[in-house]
């Protein structure tokens, strides 16, 4: 038997509908109606047809986070065709093989993006006039739910990036998940500041979240510098900030300029939040939110607020596996590779074949609570086997960044004779602080044998173009294995 429920398509309809009806977005001095918004990415869509492009052609953006890229993520798929949101920071050499693989029909730019990407359509006024020589195409979205909406690609850490094809449904679904209390909790009455790139993975989601919400969305445009995300939170009364660790850190300061009562929460993923950094934030009465997920999730995972990374968000299925590739408890002890699967985790990479078993392969060793909570031992890549015993990086980075002179810690293995690898501690300072010191500080923390013999002090950890520590290249730098 079956239900007898209305059958509504899970599509960027639903978003452009409730979009509509919410508030404001806000870049920079530039404020508009979420109607508005709207109204512009149907005229988007509109002269995408003009311009001859068809359902499920790819159409490539190249830009920062401001309306004009809120327009195209909502027109792009409205018009059937796929966003495809290339990464400002990546190397010419990886956007060069994401445009071939992805063969992207357009391309639109920033204006400031110089020579490293060669755009169809500048977002300025050659954009104006592509959406003043249109009217607005407002009819009901064609798009099946299982059509392809966005194509996403990894950082490319361990070899060539990977496109993660996401569909209308998959992205409605993670849309609505990041609603719940348990996950982001965006409300209706949320500000919400994505500081994360629209080239993250849609901005993690997020403009998507605050359209069904009802909310409002402020984007830093052009600049992420400190004051000038200040002077947004100020003006606009934004209420939760979704940045790496790297950028709330660099924000500290601005509290001795500022006073920032709306700012209720931080938004934090893409590298483990060091303890003194959601310390420093508590004493301003702002909490932190940290999430765990990967591109191929779309990216959201888990969300934790207290210990660990939180438990699965809902529609989310986590599981542990061994070497043997055996399901492993929920017990708190037993530590194996972190799987998923649910409607917005891929099957597949765009070009390649389906994941053995329909489970994503995360790459991260973890061990869950029997409640769910699960805890991060380390990426499987980034051990330190040392004497054959295993040391986690992830855990002796956290250890070293709670030293309140330690700004961030990067952790790598490099040879050692004797125990086969010992870990190398990359710390960048603030203030005077000698290796020795940290040695001291770590043996109330961390088993002696996980003491690092050698730290060497940088200016700043060299980091990937999502906000990762860049292991690779530290390996590189420090002839370290792997």
């Amino acid at each position: 038997m079956r239900g007898l429920m209305q059958d509504v398509p899970l599509t960027i309809e639903m978003v452009l509908s409730r979009a509509r009806r919410a508030r404001t977005v806000v870049t920079g001095d530039t404020v508009l109606s979420w109607a508005e918004v709207v109204e512009r990415a149907c005229r988007v869509r509109a002269a995408l047809k003009t311009l001859g492009v068809r359902p499920g052609d790819r159409v490539a953006t190249f830009a920062r986070n401001t309306h004009q890229h809120v327009e195209l993520i909502l027109g792009i798929p409205a018009a059937g065709a796929v966003v495809h949101p290339l990464n400002i920071r990546l190397h010419r050499d990886q956007l060069e093989y994401i445009v071939d693989e992805a063969q992207d029909v357009l391309l639109f730019a920033d204006a400031d993006t110089g020579a490293l990407v060669d755009p169809t359509i500048t977002l300025g006024d050659e954009y104006e006039r592509l959406l003043a020589g249109v009217e607005p195409d407002a009819s009901p979205v064609t798009a099946a739910e299982n059509d392809a909406l966005a194509l996403c690609y990894t950082s490319g850490t361990t070899g060539d990036p990977k496109g993660v094809l996401f569909s209308h449904r998959s992205t409605v679904l993670h849309a609505l998940g990041l609603l719940m209390v348990d996950s982001h909790a965006i409300a209706r009455d949320d500000v919400v500041m994505p500081v994360t790139g629209l080239f993250h993975v849609l901005g993690w989601g997020l403009p998507y979240a605050v359209a069904l919400a009802g909310g409002d969305l402020v984007l830093p445009g052009h600049s992420n510098a400190p004051a000038d995300l200040a002077r947004l939170i100020a003006t606009h009364h934004v209420t939760k900030g979704a940045a790496v660790p790297t950028v709330w850190n660099d924000f500290l300061p601005q509290f001795d300029e500022h006073d920032l009562p709306s700012l209720r929460e931080l938004l934090i993923g893409g590298a483990p939040v060091p303890p003194e950094l959601i310390r420093r934030y508590a004493e301003h009465g702002i909490g932190v939110a940290q999430g765990w997920g990967m591109t191929e999730m779309s990216p959201s995972g888990t969300m934790a607020r207290t210990e660990g990374i939180g438990a699965a968000m809902p529609l989310v299925e986590l599981r542990l596996v061994d070497e043997r590739g055996e399901e492993l408890p929920w017990d708190g002890e037993a530590a194996g590779e972190l799987q998923a699967r649910g409607p917005h985790v891929a099957a597949a990479y765009y070009k390649g074949e389906p994941f053995a078993d329909g489970w994503l392969c995360t790459g991260d060793l973890a061990t869950i609570d029997a409640d769910g909570t699960v805890h991060l031992v380390d990426r499987a890549k980034d051990l330190v086997k040392s004497g054959g015993e295993w040391i986690s990086s992830a855990q002796l980075e956290s250890a070293i960044a709670a030293h309140p002179s330690v700004r961030e810690a990067a952790v790598i293995a490099i040879t050692d004779e004797r125990w086969g690898e010992r870990p190398l501690a990359l710390v960048a300072a603030d203030g005077e602080v000698t290796a020795e010191a940290i040695r001291a500080f770590l043996r109330d923390h961390v088993a002696k044998w996980w003491i690092p013999e050698r730290i060497e002090f940088l200016d700043a950890i060299p980091r990937t173009a999502v906000g990762k520590y860049d292991k690779r290249a530290l390996r590189d730098r420090y002839r370290a294995p792997g």
